[in-house]
């Protein structure tokens, strides 16, 4: 009875084994899709970065800064 029972326990760790990647390339892939929080977060990093950048007269800081903040607040809008 004991090796009967072995003998099962070991043919269901092969199957499963074996199963395995079938079940994991079976689901499907998800894409990430940001939270309106998590973009209005970034948004608002960029902006105090923006704020920064013209305190200390780095106006190319600032140009790139401000496209990056009109990019997510478009992103935004369009969530």
């Amino acid at each position: 009875m004991r090796k009967c029972t072995r003998y099962l326990a070991a043919i269901a760790v092969v199957v499963v084994g074996l199963a395995a990647p079938v079940l994991v390339t079976a689901q499907p892939a998800q894409k990430y899709a940001p939270r309106l929080a998590d973009i209005m977060s970034a948004v608002q990093f960029r902006h105090l970065k923006l704020w920064t950048a013209g305190q200390q007269q780095n106006w190319e800081l600032a140009a790139y800064e401000l496209e990056r903040v009109k990019a997510g607040l478009t992103e935004a809008i369009s969530f």
